[in-house]
């Protein structure tokens, strides 16, 4: 999200280690201490001040060294400071994306409820209330965020495109299902959504009450609410681009999610030698062999990844760090006594 700034011919000063440019503004190395960010790895959407993270380093007892080599709290600020979002560059950034997704056709309520198309784009409505984290203020689409959390960051992209399966009809309002492109259903249980839903789930988990609403203009949005009043956002829907509606779009039945798996850990396996072959995890007692695309297939089901993605990247860190290869094994022998 972090925009790349031009190099300017500001006239700067050195004071105490941070510059000082014409404009008065503090930085490090470059990196402006000014205005307020927010840590990109962190789901949440709050921003601070310099300040702000200097006091929680203090308070978590995070250090790191400053530029002159002392350690403070200030140097742990600093580092985390240069990994985070700065707020005005992500707005634009938003109001962007935002455009993209305004600019595709409009999909009313009646041909969403009939599926007359095969996925939807949910666009927050500015201003309206939002459970998933993100700045539904901006425009941003219900999407599929790390780890499957649910997020109103979405832009035109796979992770926006939406399938609604219609379980129900009580004018206005009807009982519909929520799922991404990986197969996951919409989920809420207490204040956390996500996308890791299934089937064999509570239903009064997974099945929200959609109600239309007029946004007037002749624009139709959408309510999406759980069962208990729960709101989780209001949105306007949208068509998304024919690439999207082809590429996997409202995966509904599991064995084609496991299929998609297995092409994508082919794919992955082409791309990267290392992942030939088979291993063993470190602790397990069987010491069974497996090649990487069991291992991908395993790891999407055991800890319900949101995405192929998120399935992968688990996968290939089991591999490389947890997982012992079957040649080099072969050169421990396993004995029941203790050598003395």
């Amino acid at each position: 999200l972090a925009q790349a700034h031009r190099p300017t011919k500001s006239r700067t000063v050195t004071v105490g280690g941070c510059s000082l440019d014409a404009s008065g503004m503090a930085s490090i190395h470059g990196v402006s201490l000014e205005g307020q960010r927010r840590y990109k790895w962190s789901s949440c959407s709050g921003y601070y001040c310099f300040q702000d993270f200097v006091q929680f380093c203090a308070q978590q007892g995070f250090e790191k060294p400053q530029e002159d080599g002392t350690w403070s709290a200030r140097g742990g600020a600093l580092e985390l400071w240069a990994d985070c979002v700065d707020e005005a560059e992500e707005e634009e950034l938003m109001r962007r994306q935002a455009e993209e997704v305004q600019a595709l056709p409009a999909l009313s309520f009646e041909a969403l409820a009939v599926g007359a198309s095969p996925s939807v784009m949910l666009q927050s409505v500015p201003g309206a209330l939002a459970l998933p984290p993100g700045p539904a203020k901006c425009g941003g689409c219900l999407s599929v965020g790390t780890h499957g959390t649910a997020d109103c960051w979405g832009g035109v992209s796979t992770r926006s495109a939406l399938t609604v399966e219609v379980l129900a009809a009580f004018p206005p309002s009807y009982k519909a299902r929520i799922r991404c492109f990986s197969g996951g259903l919409l989920r809420l249980v207490g204040s956390e959504v996500h996308f890791h839903g299934s089937e064999a789930d509570d239903p009064d988990t997974t099945t929200f009450e959609l109600l239309p609403r007029d946004f007037g203009s002749g624009r139709t949005v959408l309510t999406i609410a759980a069962k208990g009043g729960a709101i989780v956002g209001t949105f306007e829907a949208h068509v998304p681009p024919p690439e999207l509606t082809l590429h996997h779009v409202g995966v509904v039945s599991p064995e084609e999610c496991l299929r998609q798996l297995r092409v994508r850990a082919c794919e992955a396996i082409q791309a990267d030698p290392t992942l030939q072959g088979r291993r063993r995890h470190m602790q397990d007692v069987s010491e069974h062999y497996y090649g990487f695309e069991d291992v991908v297939l395993w790891a999407a089901q055991m800890y319900r990844c949101g995405s192929e993605a998120d399935a992968l990247e688990l996968a290939q860190a089991l591999w490389k760090f947890a997982c012992i290869c079957e040649a080099e094994d072969q050169v421990w022998t396993v004995v029941d006594d203790m050598i003395m």
